[in-house]
C-alpha cells in the first residue's frame, strides 16, 4: 500500500513539474500553433484541472479529438485511450458536439 502511495506522490510532483511555469494561455498559443505536446497538455489540463483551469470534459474531447485528427507522427494508443475516456465521459449529444468541434478545429489548423 506504501509503495502505491509513493507512485502516486511521485506522479504528482512530474505532473506538476511538467507545467512548472506554464501557463493555461501559453498551452492554448502553443495548441493553435499546431504544436502535439501543447494539445496533449492542454487536453490533460482540461480533463484533470491542472494549472487551476476548471475540469472541462467537453473542451478535453474537442483537443482529444484535434489530437487524432492531426496526422502527428508521434501519435499512439495512449492518444486513443484517453479520447475515449474524455469523449466517452460526456453525454451523447455532447459527445457528437465535442467531436464535430474538434473535427473543424483539426479541419482548420491542418487544412485537412
Amino acid at each position: 500500500m506504501k509503495r502505491i502511495q509513493l507512485i502516486a506522490f511521485l506522479s504528482i510532483g512530474l505532473v506538476s513539474s511538467v507545467f512548472a511555469g506554464t501557463e493555461l494561455a501559453d498551452l492554448e498559443k502553443k495548441a493553435m500553433q499546431r504544436d502535439y505536446q501543447a494539445q496533449r497538455n492542454l487536453a490533460y489540463v482540461h480533463q484533470t484541472g491542472e494549472l487551476d483551469a476548471p475540469v472541462d470534459l467537453f473542451k478535453a474531447c474537442v483537443w482529444r479529438t484535434v489530437i487524432i485528427h492531426s496526422g502527428h507522427e508521434e501519435i499512439d494508443r495512449s492518444d486513443a485511450s484517453n479520447f475515449d475516456r474524455a469523449c466517452g465521459s460526456l453525454t451523447a449529444s455532447q459527445r457528437v458536439a465535442a467531436v464535430a468541434k474538434g473535427e473543424a478545429l483539426a479541419q482548420k489548423l491542418y487544412r485537412r
